[in-house]
């Protein structure tokens, strides 16, 4: 499959950087929603080539370019008017991208039976209607980094 040929830009780690996950949940669950968020809104915003471009320069740990590096990680720049602005990277974006997208799936699982609800004795599911205000705040904070990537 293709899509599992990208390099990912983030890991795990770097979502906890900026949200709580708990060490119970495995990286592998994680990067599943790493993978579409890169894939599906990074490379939307990107653009197809520019997207490209990236994947040849990541070589698993960085990229070779500075632009590159400049983009997702961030910089200090100065604008026309003199003003020197910080600019946190687009890589921030992808983890709130994400971190929306884990959201929405936490709560359920696929099994032989269907799809259920994940349940135990200790935690109760969060109503509906709170799961989808803190995956719209998580996609509002993204939409945010991303458009500071724009005016960068």
């Amino acid at each position: 499959m293709a899509l599992t040929k990208d390099s990912l830009w983030i890991q795990r780690s770097d979502l906890a950087d900026f949200r709580d996950i708990s060490s119970n949940i495995a990286d592998a669950k994680v990067t599943i929603y790493i993978r579409e968020a890169q894939t599906v809104e990074i490379r939307n915003f990107l653009g197809d080539e520019t997207y490209t471009l990236m994947q040849s320069d990541y070589n698993g740990s960085e990229f070779g370019t500075q632009k590159w590096t400049d983009l997702w990680d961030g910089t200090d720049y100065t604008r026309d008017d003199g003003a020197t602005i910080r600019f946190n990277g687009l890589g921030s974006a992808c983890v709130y991208w994400s971190y929306a997208r884990f959201l929405v799936g936490q709560q359920t699982n696929v099994s032989r039976f269907g799809v259920q609800s994940l349940q135990d004795d200790i935690t109760e599911d969060l109503p509906a209607g709170s799961v989808r205000t803190r995956v719209n705040e998580a996609r509002g904070m993204a939409i945010k980094y991303q458009k500071d990537a724009e005016n960068f």
